[in-house]
This record gives structure tokens, sequence and C-alpha cells, in this order.
């Protein structure tokens, strides 16, 4: 089964990769996405995928890039990469159980009401700031260094399985008895739309997005913004605890800033310039011409809470996103050149 999902997933990522072929059942060439192999030579596609034992794996014969499946889809497509874990790691530790009688553990003791964020999150969850301080999840805060005046935003739960309450469609996914780190999405008015949970122990999947209202984007911070002044939007929750006025969009709401209502924006993309994804949704923001932050090269980590771990102040960040936002041609012509680093 862990083979034929690699070869499934290599199949479906084959219409990105340029002069993608199969060589052999188990064995695949392109033009290597991540060092974009020789630029004078076309036909030049020194990117392979083979089979060793029951797996896939890809290597870069220019670059010496050799990854797993998985790494090499996130690199490549994130929205893919998230569906291939849920396949591959997910489900496959789902096993049928017994009929047995719901345990009362997990029943509401209330009809949930999804306008009052605050009664229905604190009756699943444990805000982080009312947590102690040899606390599992605060000591992961503290690793992370997320300034202890954001822990009131922040939850725990100790089992995802009861989250699943919240959307039935997700009781499959969350099989698992599982604690994470929990950032919930709670619309300008109040309303609670869905939660990004964070995992703590190294887990496969680090990410697991609930969402509870389908038709809503799921947007973190957007709550405890001053949509007034300038409005930092950034890919990850996390990253934005560390940046004032800023707001974090969760997988397809980048691509929908515009439906926010925002009327000063800068969009804080990682700093990840072979990513294909992410220099996708940066020209796309290019061309609507919006600001976007386009880092120096001086600048090694690939997002703000990397930056932060490496020493960083938030103040050094806030300044280096004020003296590296573009706008327009200026902005094209950095983004080339960020691309080349």
């Amino acid at each position: 089964m862990s083979l034929f999902i690699d070869l499934k997933f290599i199949n479906m990522v084959s219409v990105k990769l340029d002069r993608f072929q199969k060589k052999d059942d188990y064995l695949f060439n392109c033009r290597c996405p991540v060092c974009g192999d020789s630029e004078r030579k076309k036909n030049k596609a020194r990117g392979y995928f083979y089979r060793k034992d029951n797996d896939m794996f890809y290597r870069c014969h220019n670059c010496q890039y050799g990854t797993t499946i998985a790494n090499f889809l996130e690199q490549v497509d994130h929205l893919l990469y998230k569906e291939y874990v849920l396949e591959k790691f997910v489900k496959k530790d789902e096993k049928p159980e017994p009929k047995k009688e719901p345990n009362p553990e997990y029943a509401f003791d209330f009809t949930p009401d999804f306008d009052k964020p605050s009664r229905l999150i604190d009756s699943l969850m444990d805000r982080l700031d009312t947590l102690p301080s040899d606390h599992e999840a605060v000591r992961y805060c503290q690793s992370r260094k997320i300034p202890e005046d954001q822990y009131h935003r922040l939850y725990y739960v100790d089992d995802i399985r009861t989250l699943s309450q919240l959307n039935t469609k997700y009781t499959q996914a969350l099989n698992i008895k599982q604690p994470r780190l929990s950032l919930p999405c709670i619309t300008p008015d109040g309303q609670l739309s869905g939660l990004t949970l964070r995992g703590m122990r190294g887990e496969k999947l680090r990410y697991i997005q609930l969402k509870i209202k389908e038709n809503d984007l799921q947007v973190f911070g957007l709550d405890n913004v001053d949509t007034n002044k300038e409005v930092y939007v950034v890919e990850g929750p996390i990253d934005s605890l560390f940046i004032d006025n800023s707001i974090a969009c969760v997988g397809t709401a980048f691509g929908k800033v515009d439906k926010l209502g925002l009327t000063h924006f800068t969009m804080v993309f990682d700093n990840q310039p072979r990513n294909h994804e992410v220099c996708k949704l940066i020209e796309n923001q290019i061309d609507a011409g919006e600001k976007v932050v386009i880092w120096p090269e001086y600048v090694y980590e690939k997002d703000v809470n990397e930056m932060i771990m490496a020493g960083l102040t938030q103040d050094k960040i806030k300044y280096i996103i004020s003296s590296n936002t573009y706008q327009g041609l200026e902005a094209r012509l950095e983004f080339t050149k960020w691309r080349k680093c």
C-alpha cells in the first residue's frame, strides 16, 4: 500500500514537472524543480524518482538533493503534500472499532454556540495562560520563544478526538488520541470558523486544519487586528504572534485575501525561493499590485519563527519587513533576484 500511494502521488505531481517521463515501473525522470537543472540546456533532466524497499524516493544528480516523496511534495505542491500525508500516515492507522455506546466523556453538556467562541472553546480546551509553567504545551511555546503576552490566544487540547464534535466529517481523520496546541480562527464578528492544531511531539502530520464553517476563510487573528492600520498577512499562525497587527491565512485563504475587506495590508510570505508554490503566490500578489515583502539575502531562515529562534528580535524583524516591502515593477525586480538566491 505504501508503494502504491507513493506512485499515485508521483503521477499526480508529474503535471508540474518539466520533461517528466517514465523510465521503468519504479523509475521516473524529470528536470529538478529544486535547482532547475540547467538554464542553458533545457533538455537536461537529472531528477529521478526511484524505489528502495517498499517506498519511493527522489534524488537530483545535479544539486544532489535527495529526499522522501513527502518532503518532495512539500517543496513542490503544499496542497498535494497535505493530501499525501493524510492518505499515507493518517488513514493507514485507521482500524475498524467494535460498535459501542458513545463515550459520555466526549459529549457536549450544552448545545454548541458557534457565535460565542469563548464559551465553546473553553468547554473543550484549556487556554494556555491558565496552565502551569511546567505544562507540556507551555514548555513547547517557550521552546518556540512565543511571547507570554500571546498565551491568552492559544489553547491546549489533550485529545483531538473530542474536537470531531465541532464537525463530524473529521471523525475518521481525528481517530487517534493525541495532544495538540490549538490556534482558533475567529471571524471579525466573533464567530469560531476553524482551528489550526499544531503537533508538539514530532508528529509526522505537524498541522491539522479543522473547519467548522465550511464557507468561512480560515484566518487566524482577524479578531485581534486594527483594520484602520497596516495589516501584515503571514503564512503561519505562530509567525503572526511575533508581528504586531498581523493575521495568518491558513490553507487556500492566501489566494483570497481580497475577500477579507482589508484596506491597507502587506503580504509577508515565507523566505523559500526554491518553493514553487510560495513563488507562485508571491507572483500572483505582485501581478495584483499588492505590497509584498521580499526577504534580503542576509536572512537565511525560512519563516519569522525561525528568525526569532536564530536570535533576531521582533523589532529587528519589523525593521527588515518595513525596509524590504515592494510593489509594482520594483517588487517584480526584487522577486526575480530573490528567486536566484
